[in-house]
Formats: structure tokens, C-alpha cells, sequence
């Protein structure tokens, strides 16, 4: 699963990034540590089929009552709580690093993973509309982890080309088995990964201390 991300650029490169207006966007400040259940920036396709960037809660209800924060790529066309979204309402969130805990018998040591060039890159969701108000809810899709994260979790979250955007953002029904071949395996797999204290365990924690690197002797102490 995926359950914390970063997105510390700016409001002008996420912008170009996403290839929508500046001034479309709202005011964010840099984030290092973003969890579930906080609104987050998504990016959709608006009723005249132009991309449009708005905020979105993160997770949606279950009937169980838990919160789903992610779907799996290889379920997420069938699931019942998915497949409506999957179908008519796919989103993408910019992010430019994502969290994950490698466990190593009671312990757990948590990794930054980043781009190379640590620029922007989008996540795979879909969306739903909120159920008592104006603020829509979504999922962040999640695919088996390639070579690069193999060694710390066995999910990572699926990463999309801009080449394919256009299409996973189309509102019309489209070919769900084309779709699902987006996801069918990662987008590359150039992640870097780096070991980074339990600072960032804790969800209030929102500083560049989430994402410092740590030295070998001092990872003992992490926990």
C-alpha cells in the first residue's frame, strides 16, 4: 500500500507539470508529509473535457467502516466499491516522492522514493463524489512493486507517463481492458530509494526532517 506522500514543489512547476493554469491552482505550501483522510490535490477531467486541478479528500468509505486509501490495480476494474470510478471517474494526483516501511522483523524502517531528477510525477486514482457535501473523495491506485522496490514492499503506486494521461483522464466509458494495461506494469523503474528516520511517523510531522537521510549507525535508533 501506499499510505504517505510528498509534493514540495511549486505552485508554478506543478503547474507546468500538470500542463494546466496557474491560476487555476490553489494556494499550497510545500508538503512532506501527506496521510489519508486530508484533502490533497487532484487532477480530473472538468465537464468540457479540459483538465481541472481541485481538492479531493483522501480515502473513501467502506462497508466494513474502514478506510480504503488505495485500490489495487489488478482489482480495482471489478471491486464494487471501484469499478463505477474506474469506468467514469479517473484522476491523477501529483506527487514527487512517496513513503514506504520495509519491516524487518518487529521493526519497521522507513524509505523515502523519489524520481531521479526529484521532479513531479503523477499517481493513478479514481473518485467519487462526496457523500454529505461538496468535497469529492479518492483512492490512489497501487500495482506490484518493480525491481527498484521490490526489497522494501511489494506494492508501489502506479506511476503514469504524461503520454498516457489524455487517456486515463477521458470521462467517456472507455476499453477497460486498455486501461488496465496502463497499469499493467510500472512506468519505468528509476526510483531512488533512501533510508529516513521515524520522524515521519508521526502524521503531524509536515517538515524537510521527513524526508533527511540517515546515516547506517544512526538507523538503530529509529525506533
Amino acid at each position: 500500500m501506499c499510505g504517505r506522500y510528498t509534493l514540495r514543489a511549486s505552485k508554478e512547476a506543478i503547474a507546468r507539470g500538470l500542463r494546466v493554469a496557474v491560476e487555476s491552482l490553489p494556494n499550497l505550501g510545500p508538503r512532506y508529509n501527506v496521510a489519508p483522510t486530508q484533502k490533497i490535490l487532484v487532477l480530473r477531467a472538468a465537464d468540457d473535457g479540459q483538465r481541472e486541478a481541485v481538492m479531493m479528500r483522501w480515502g473513501l468509505p467502506s462497508t466494513t467502516g474502514n478506510l480504503l486509501i488505495n485500490a489495487r490495480a489488478e482489482t480495482v476494474d471489478r471491486l464494487p466499491a471501484f469499478r463505477d470510478g474506474f469506468a467514469h471517474r479517473r484522476c491523477l494526483i501529483p506527487a514527487d516522492g512517496f513513503y514506504e516501511w520495509q519491516k524487518t522483523g518487529s521493526r519497521r524502517q522507513p524509505f523515502f522514493i523519489h524520481r531521479p531528477d526529484d521532479e513531479l510525477f503523477a499517481l493513478a486514482g479514481v473518485w467519487q463524489p462526496g457523500p454529505t457535501g461538496p468535497v469529492a473523495e479518492c483512492v490512489m491506485i497501487t500495482q506490484a512493486a518493480g525491481d527498484a522496490m521490490r526489497s522494501i514492499h511489494s506494492r508501489q503506486p502506479a506511476r503514469l507517463p504524461p503520454e498516457a494521461w489524455d487517456a486515463w483522464l477521458a470521462t467517456d466509458t472507455a476499453d477497460s481492458k486498455a486501461l488496465a494495461s496502463l497499469l499493467a506494469t510500472p512506468a519505468g523503474d528509476d526510483w531512488i530509494t533512501r533510508p529516513i528516520s521515524g520522524f515521519v511517523n508521526r502524521v503531524t510531522n509536515d517538515s524537510p526532517r521527513c524526508i533527511a537521510p540517515v546515516e547506517p549507525e544512526q538507523q538503530r535508533e529509529l525506533f
